[in-house]
């Protein structure tokens, strides 16, 4: 079956409201970059490759996340492959398996930042830091600290009004509770 797609401000949506072709273009076009920095640059240092990964590749893979998060495990796993494929090529942590060179690299993996990214927007809206676009409300609980109020009909429960308050509604209070930005983002 055939399905239309539509590409607006560099995502793509197709006619049955999902995200699969953005998903298929995003991965080709990091591969791409990945592939040419890896003939392009004969150095397979840590620096210089995270650097550019980071640059080219991973910016690629992460632009407007939170509109789009995956929620299979096919969708996760094929863009985790991304990352997985070039830390391999990386000297110093070729010989560790993936989790290990994620540890030994100080990164987190893609689909963590994707959910990082959800709850610090949530935290933004609720400290009145972005707009609150999405109608979003806001409870306080003495036990648990603020709670993010689920909507009550959504159709695609792995949107961004769905997903963002249930990971922040999974955060203890001390982290929720966290005023300055700074004590919120180290907590995470």
């Amino acid at each position: 079956t055939s399905s239309c797609a539509v590409k607006d401000l560099g995502i793509y949506i197709n006619d049955k409201l999902s995200w699969s072709d953005h998903y298929y273009n995003m991965i080709k076009e990091a591969k791409k970059y990945a592939g040419w920095i890896l003939r392009t640059f004969t150095s397979r240092s840590r620096k210089v490759i995270l650097l550019l990964y980071g640059s080219f590749v991973r910016s690629r893979l992460e632009y407007s996340c939170p509109l789009w998060v995956p929620y299979t495990k096919k969708d996760t796993m094929n863009i985790e492959a991304v990352q997985r494929s070039i830390t391999a090529k990386i000297f110093e942590v070729s010989h560790l398996n993936y989790w290990d060179r994620l540890k030994a690299l100080k990164l987190y993996s893609l689909q963590r930042r994707r959910e990082r990214y959800c709850i610090i927007h949530v935290w933004k809206m609720l400290q009145d830091l972005t707009p609150n676009d999405i109608n979003l409300s806001f409870r306080t609980n003495p036990r648990l600290g603020p709670v993010a109020e689920l909507p009550k009909l959504i159709s695609k429960r792995q949107s961004f009004s769905c997903l963002g308050p249930r990971l922040f509604n999974l955060l203890p209070s001390l982290v929720t509770y966290g005023i300055l930005s700074a004590n919120f983002y180290r907590s995470l």
